[in-house]
């Protein structure tokens, strides 16, 4: 039950809610998985990001989970540790090759570095994952863009296009 209070307010970035839920898991749990993911979530979203890293690191030692591989991605990029990150995020699409966030986390890194063609293979990686993610979607356009592509970008841009994936 905690951790899915805790899941509420971590997915709703309140990090001032998530603050007690994460309290009471440590008093119930303190060494489990999922209770130092929430505690690194909690110091990511309070802008603690080197704590963040070191407890997302912990925590995906004992909770292989894509969305603890994601959190320990964004601490490391936060960070400047990019080839940590990239890592983090390849075993997020590793680990739920279902789920587009990891290919987006590294679509955003690679455009980040100025890879607009391994960021697009990213990005197209997650729409075939899932076809209406806006976040693969606005992702893919900006590497076109970047890589000169302005026809194709507009065409993932067009109001239509979203409208057809409803």
């Amino acid at each position: 039950m905690l951790a899915q209070v805790a899941s509420i307010f971590a997915d709703g970035a309140d990090a001032a809610r998530l603050g007690p839920a994460v309290r009471a898991l440590e008093r119930e749990r303190p060494d489990e998985g999922i209770t130092l993911f929430y505690m690194a979530t909690e110091r990511y979203l309070l802008g603690q990001t080197e704590e963040a890293a070191r407890l997302a690191e912990l925590a995906v030692s004992k909770l292989p989970e894509a969305r603890v591989h994601n959190l320990l991605g964004a601490a490391l990029a936060a960070l400047g540790r990019t080839d940590r990150a990239r890592q983090a995020f390849a075993a997020a699409a590793a680990a739920d090759p279902s789920d587009p966030a990891g290919y987006v986390n590294l679509g955003v890194l690679e455009l980040e570095r100025a890879d607009a063609r391994a960021a697009a293979a990213h990005f197209a990686e997650a729409l075939s994952v899932d076809p209406g993610s806006d976040a693969a979607r606005e992702g893919l356009a900006s590497a076109f863009e970047r890589l000169g592509e302005d026809d194709r970008a507009a065409r993932l841009r067009r109001p239509q296009a979203a409208s057809q994936r409803r």
